[in-house]
C-alpha cells in the first residue's frame, strides 16, 4: 500500500531537482557574459553600444574622464539639435510669416506707357504773322473739320494774315481720368506762310491716336481729347534772326487738353499662375485694400478680373498724384494670408522698419496691410534714425494718419532729396496740420521749397484763401502769395497756366520797355 505513495515522491523529487540544476546553469551563464561586456567596453569596443539606451550610464560606470568629456560632449550637441529643430518645426508651423507671397510673384502691371495723340487745329488772333497754308493733307483736313463744324466762308478764313494752320500734339497720360487736364504742343508745319504764334489762340481741336499703314499714310484711331486755348512761346530773344523766329513757331498751352476717356491700369497674371481662379483672388486681394466711390456714392471695387490672366485696376484717388507708389503698394499686397500669419508678419516688419537699409521695403508692406500697420508705422517715428522716421511718415500720409507731418515738413525743408516725395505726401493729408505746415514752407529761403510748398497746397485745397487767385480774361491765372521772404516770381509752363507772386509788394525794376501786342510798346522810366 505505500508503494504508490512512495513512486509519487520520487517522482517529484528527480523533477525539482532538476528544475534547481536548471536554474544554477542560467546563473552560471550570466556571469561570463556580463564579464565579456564589460570587456569589450573596457577594449574600446563602446562606440556600437553608445547607441543603445542606458548607454550613457554604461559609459559613465566604466568609461574614463577622457570618455566621459567626450559622452558630455555629444550629449550638447544633441541638446543644440534638438533645440534647433524644435525651432525649425515651430517656423514649418507658422511658415506663412516668413514665407506669404505677394502679389508681386503673381502678377504684373501694364498701361504706364503715354499715348500720342495729335490733331490740325487753326490758330486766330496772330496780327498779321499767320498766312494761307499751302495745298496739302493738312489742309484738306482742317477743311473737313470746318465743314463739319458748318464754318462758313472756310477758305477766307484760312486766307487771313491773322490766322494759321497748326499741327497739335499731345501725350495722354497714364492713369488718366476723365476731363482731367495735360498739356498741349502747337507747331507751325514747314513750308508754311505763317511766321509766329505769338499772342494766338487755338480754336476747339479734336485729338486722335494715329498710326502710319503703309500704303495707306496716317489712320486715325479714338477720339481721345479736345484742345484749346492761349498759346504760351519763347519770348524770342536769341541771338541770330532764325533762332528768333523759330522760337516763335512753336508753343505750348499748359493744361490745354481735356481728356475725354479714362486709362485703366491693367494687372497681367503671371503664366505659371495663370487661371480664373487666381484672377478673381487677386482683384478681391486688391479690391480688400483699395476702393472707391462712384457718382451715386456707391462703393466699387478698384480691381475687376476681366479675364483668366487679366484685371482691370483703377488707380486710388490718394494716390492720384503718385501712382508709381500705388502700383508698388499693389505688389506689396499679401496674397492668401491667414489672420495668424497676417498678425505674426506684421510684427517682422515691424522690426524690419526699424532698419534704415529695409525700411523703404518694409513701410510699403505695413502701408498694404491698411489700418492694422499704423500703431508699427507710429513707433518708428521715435527712431533716430531719419531715413526710418521719413520712410514711416511717408506710409502714414497716404493712411491718412498726420501723425508724421513734422517730419515731412522737415524733410522738405532741409533734406533735398526726400524733397519732392515729401510734397506730394503732403498734398494727400486732409488736415489742417498739413495746411499749416505748407503755408509756412512758402516763407522758406528756398526758392525750390517755397514753390513746392505752393503746389502741394494747390493739390490739397484749390480754394484755400492764402492761394489768392486772380484770373486774366481766362487766359491765365495769378497767385499773390503773402510772403516775408525773398521777392520771387514764378511762371509755369506745364500743366496750368499761371503765374505766382510771392510778396505783394513787388516792382518793376525801371526803367523798362514791354511790348503790348504788335504795334504797343510800353516804355517806363525812373
Amino acid at each position: 500500500m505505500p508503494l504508490p505513495l512512495l513512486t509519487t515522491d520520487s517522482r517529484q523529487g528527480p523533477i525539482q531537482t532538476r528544475h534547481r540544476a536548471r536554474s544554477k546553469g542560467k546563473y552560471r551563464l550570466a556571469a561570463p557574459i556580463v564579464c565579456l561586456l564589460s570587456s569589450t567596453l573596457l577594449c574600446g569596443c563602446a562606440a556600437g553600444l553608445m547607441s543603445m539606451p542606458g548607454a550613457a550610464m554604461l559609459a559613465d560606470r566604466f568609461g574614463s574622464d577622457k570618455d566621459e568629456e567626450k559622452v558630455d560632449d555629444e550629449k550638447d550637441q544633441d541638446s543644440k539639435k534638438s533645440k534647433k529643430s524644435k525651432l525649425e518645426d515651430d517656423d514649418d508651423d507658422f511658415s506663412t510669416s516668413i514665407k506669404t507671397p505677394t502679389l508681386s510673384e503673381y502678377m504684373s502691371v501694364q498701361g504706364n506707357t503715354i499715348i500720342t495723340v495729335r490733331g490740325v487745329g487753326l490758330v486766330t488772333g496772330l496780327n498779321g504773322t499767320g498766312g494761307d497754308p499751302s495745298p496739302s493733307a493738312l489742309r484738306t483736313q482742317l477743311g473737313n473739320e470746318m465743314s463739319r463744324r458748318n464754318v462758313k466762308d472756310s477758305k477766307q478764313i484760312l486766307a487771313s494774315q491773322d490766322t494759321a494752320l497748326v499741327v497739335v500734339t499731345a501725350y495722354l497720360p497714364a492713369m488718366v481720368t476723365k476731363g482731367q487736364r495735360f498739356d498741349v504742343r502747337v507747331a507751325i508745319p514747314p513750308q508754311a506762310k505763317a511766321t509766329s504764334l505769338k499772342g494766338g489762340y487755338l480754336l476747339e481741336t479734336r485729338m486722335f491716336e494715329e498710326a502710319n499703314v503703309e500704303g495707306r499714310g496716317a489712320l486715325k484711331g479714338h477720339e481721345y481729347a479736345l484742345a484749346g486755348g492761349a498759346i504760351l512761346t519763347n519770348l524770342g530773344v536769341k541771338g541770330s534772326s532764325e533762332e528768333r523766329q523759330g522760337e516763335l513757331m512753336y508753343g505750348t498751352i499748359p493744361g490745354g487738353a481735356v481728356s475725354r476717356t479714362e486709362r485703366d491700369l491693367s494687372i497681367i497674371v503671371r503664366r505659371e499662375k495663370k487661371g480664373f481662379r487666381n484672377s478673381k483672388r487677386i482683384a478681391d486681394a486688391v479690391s480688400e485694400r483699395f476702393n472707391r466711390y462712384n457718382n451715386f456714392g456707391q462703393k466699387i471695387p478698384c480691381a475687376v478680373a476681366k479675364q483668366d490672366d487679366l484685371i482691370s485696376l483703377k488707380v486710388h484717388p490718394q494716390y492720384i498724384n503718385n501712382f508709381p507708389r500705388y502700383q508698388a503698394v499693389i505688389r506689396s499686397i499679401a496674397f492668401n494670408e491667414t489672420e495668424v500669419a497676417r498678425r505674426i508678419r506684421v510684427e517682422k516688419l515691424a522690426r524690419e522698419l526699424m532698419d534704415p537699409e529695409k525700411a523703404q521695403v518694409a513701410a510699403l508692406q505695413l502701408e498694404a496691410i491698411g489700418d492694422s500697420g499704423i500703431p508699427f508705422l507710429k513707433d518708428a517715428l521715435e527712431s533716430t534714425d531719419f531715413e526710418v522716421k521719413f520712410q514711416a511718415a511717408q506710409a502714414l500720409a497716404y493712411l491718412g494718419d498726420a501723425s508724421g507731418i513734422a517730419i515731412l515738413k522737415d524733410a522738405a525743408r532741409d533734406q533735398p532729396a526726400f524733397r519732392v516725395y515729401a510734397f506730394v505726401a503732403m498734398s494727400v493729408i486732409d488736415d489742417a496740420d498739413s495746411v499749416l505746415a505748407l503755408r509756412e514752407l512758402m516763407d522758406s529761403s528756398s526758392l525750390e521749397t517755397r514753390y513746392g510748398a505752393f503746389r502741394a497746397l494747390k493739390e490739397l485745397d484749390p480754394h484755400d484763401p492764402w492761394l489768392s487767385p486772380v484770373v486774366f480774361d481766362s487766359r491765365f491765372l495769378m497767385h499773390v502769395i503773402d510772403s516775408p521772404g525773398e521777392a520771387m516770381v514764378h511762371v509755369t509752363r506745364r500743366r496750368s497756366p499761371e503765374v505766382v507772386v510771392f510778396g505783394p509788394e513787388q516792382e518793376l525794376q525801371l526803367p523798362a520797355v514791354l511790348n503790348a501786342g504788335r504795334h504797343i510798346r510800353v516804355k517806363g522810366d525812373i
